[in-house]
């Protein structure tokens, strides 16, 4: 019986991939950023689960580092299968004015994306691990590292 369901709503989940179809899970992650050995200050840091297909990533929280680097995120969603979290970061770690020398007239940042485990997902809106990435030191060139502009 529970699978004849799964197998009605999938049609529908499928077509309609921002209804509130499936079970709430919940994802925390915390970490260190560092430019150049000193606490990367008001970075942007946000929490995604990345969605393939026709559904645009869900921005499950944001936020920016603190005065010693440190961020902490944590959100939940909405999903039929379990998530998939990922972190983004934005930062301008050795870069004078990014958007000047890329000559854009608007805030170009570096972003990249950490795929984070899945087996620390949460069923509920309240995450019962914290997944802790350590210290990241934006001076590195990370795998995937590309510029991301805001509009």
């Amino acid at each position: 019986m529970r699978t004849l369901l799964i197998l009605a709503l999938l049609p529908l989940a499928v077509s309609f991939p921002s209804l509130p179809i499936g079970y709430q899970q919940s994802y925390a992650v915390r970490g260190v950023l560092l430019c150049n050995g000193v606490p990367s200050v008001n970075t942007r840091v946000k929490l995604y689960d990345d969605d393939t297909g026709p559904d645009l990533d869900d921005l499950m929280d944001e936020n920016i580092t603190d005065t010693k680097g440190h961020f902490l995120l944590s959100g939940s969603e909405t999903e039929f299968l379990k998530i998939d979290p990922k972190l983004n970061v934005y930062h301008d770690c050795n870069e004078a004015n990014i958007s000047k020398e890329r000559h854009f007239e608007t805030d170009c940042l570096k972003r990249f994306e950490i795929f984070l485990p899945k087996d620390l997902v949460t069923y509920g809106n309240i995450p019962q691990h914290i997944f802790d990435v350590g210290t990241l030191n934006l001076e590195k060139k990370f795998e995937g590292e590309s510029f991301h502009c805001m509009y």
